[in-house]
C-alpha cells in the first residue's frame, strides 16, 4: 500500500493555516503551534490535536476509510476523560479501540502495530479499575519537574537549596490563601466581577432594542461590560479588544431544555446588582448542521463533541447561569473539552 494513501505530510501548508486560525480558551494552556512543527510539540499539544484539532483539519485531505479509522481513537480517549466515566462509556470505549487496533496493520503496515498500540486495548480495564484517564495522568508530575528545576540557581547543595525554596513557596501560598479566604468572606455573596469595571458607552440600538424587548429589561437601568468573571473563570466578549491570541467568548449554553453554541457579543448587568440573577449574556447564535457531524459507518458512531456550527444572524440574551462552557471554535466546527481537570496542564 502505498503510504500516499495516508500519509499527510504533503497537506502541512494547507493544515497549518488551520491550525494557527484557531484562538484557544484559557482552558487551554497552550496555543498549538504550526502542524509542520509536529515533531516539536508538547504532550499538551499533542492532546489538543487528538482531541479538538485532528479531524477538522484534515477531513478535507485524508481518504475517508482513514478518517473514520482515526474517528475510533479520538472518540475512545475523549470518552475514557471525562469527568465521570460511566459504565456503559467504558464499554463504548473497548468497543471502539478494538477495531482501531485491529485495522492499524491492514489500514497501515504490519511494523505499526506495536506494543504500545496493543496497550490502547487495556486502557478502559484501567478506567475501570483507577477512574478517568486524567487521574492517573503524568502529566502534572511532568509539569512539576520543570517546576523544581527553576527552583535551582546554585551548584552547590543543591537538595538544601530545593527545601528551602519549596518552604518558602509553600509559606507565600499559606499566605494568599488567608488573605483570600477573608476577601472571601467580605464578598461571599459576590458570584460576578466585573473585573476592570469598564462599562460599554455605546450599543448598536439593535441591541438596545432587543435588551427593551425582555421585559425584565424594560424601564430598568442596565449596564453592558466586555468581560466579566464568574466564579473564578474569565469570561470575555466579541468588544473586549484586550484579547489577540485567545477566545474566550465561545460558549455552550442550555437554551429550551437544549445546548446550544454561540458567542457573546457583550455582558449585562441589571441595576448594578453582581449576582447570576441579574448578570445576563447577549449571544450570537450557531446553527448547528447535522449533515456535517462526523460518522462512522461500520459502528454508525456520530462524534458529538465536535460539532458542525454555521454563523447566524440569530441574537438571544441568557442568563449567565445557563453558560455551561466555553468551547473550542476551529473553522466550521465548535469543540468540547472531555473534563475540567486537566485545564491549564
Amino acid at each position: 500500500m502505498a503510504a500516499s494513501s495516508w500519509n499527510i505530510k504533503s497537506y502541512a501548508d494547507q493544515i497549518d493555516v488551520f491550525v494557527e486560525s484557531i484562538k484557544p480558551s484559557n482552558d487551554l494552556n497552550r496555543i498549538l503551534r504550526p502542524f509542520s512543527k509536529f515533531s516539536q510539540w508538547k504532550a499538551s499539544e499533542c492532546r489538543a490535536w487528538l482531541l479538538l484539532v485532528s479531524l477538522p483539519a484534515v477531513a478535507s485531505f485524508l481518504d475517508p476509510k482513514y478518517l473514520e479509522h482515526w474517528m475510533l481513537f479520538v472518540t475512545a480517549i475523549f470518552l475514557l476523560l471525562q469527568d465521570e466515566v460511566p459504565a456503559f462509556d467504558i464499554v463504548r470505549a473497548q468497543a471502539l479501540l478494538n477495531p482501531f487496533v485491529r485495522d492499524i496493520g491492514t489500514l497501515y503496515r504490519k511494523q505499526y502495530y506495536l506494543y504500545n498500540v496493543h496497550q490502547l486495548l487495556h486502557l478502559p480495564l484501567y478506567v475501570r479499575r483507577w477512574g478517568p484517564l486524567w487521574a492517573t495522568s503524568a502529566f502534572c508530575f511532568e509539569g512539576f519537574n520543570g517546576l523544581l528545576g527553576r527552583m535551582l540557581h546554585g551548584t552547590k547543595n543543591p537538595a538544601k537549596e530545593l527545601i528551602s525554596t519549596i518552604r518558602r513557596t509553600y509559606g507565600m501560598q499559606i499566605l494568599k490563601n488567608r488573605i483570600y479566604a477573608k476577601q472571601l468572606r467580605r464578598s461571599k455573596n459576590q458570584q460576578v466581577d466585573l473585573l476592570n469595571g469598564n462599562s460599554i458607552e455605546t450599543l448598536p440600538v439593535s441591541d438596545i432594542e432587543l435588551l427593551c424587548s425582555y421585559d425584565l429589561f424594560f424601564k430598568q437601568n442596565f449596564s453592558a461590560y466586555p468581560r466579566i468573571r464568574i466564579f473564578k473563570e474569565v469570561f470575555t466578549s466579541l468588544l473586549y479588544s484586550g484579547e489577540k491570541k485567545r477566545n474566550n467568548y465561545t460558549i455552550s449554553f442550555e437554551k429550551d431544555s437544549d445546548i446550544s453554541y454561540g458567542e457573546v457579543k457583550f455582558f449585562v448587568v441589571k441595576n448594578s446588582f453582581l449576582s447570576l440573577n441579574d448578570t445576563f449574556a447577549v449571544v450570537r447564535v450557531f446553527h448547528v448542521e447535522p449533515s456535517r457531524f462526523f460518522y462512522h459507518r461500520e459502528s454508525q458512531l456520530t462524534v458529538t463533541h465536535i460539532v458542525p456550527v454555521v454563523d447566524s444572524d440569530e441574537i438571544t440574551l441568557i442568563s449567565v447561569r445557563n453558560i455551561v462552557s466555553k468551547v473550542c471554535r476551529g473553522g466550521a466546527y465548535v469543540c468540547e473539552l472531555p473534563n475540567k481537570y486537566e485545564r491549564n496542564l
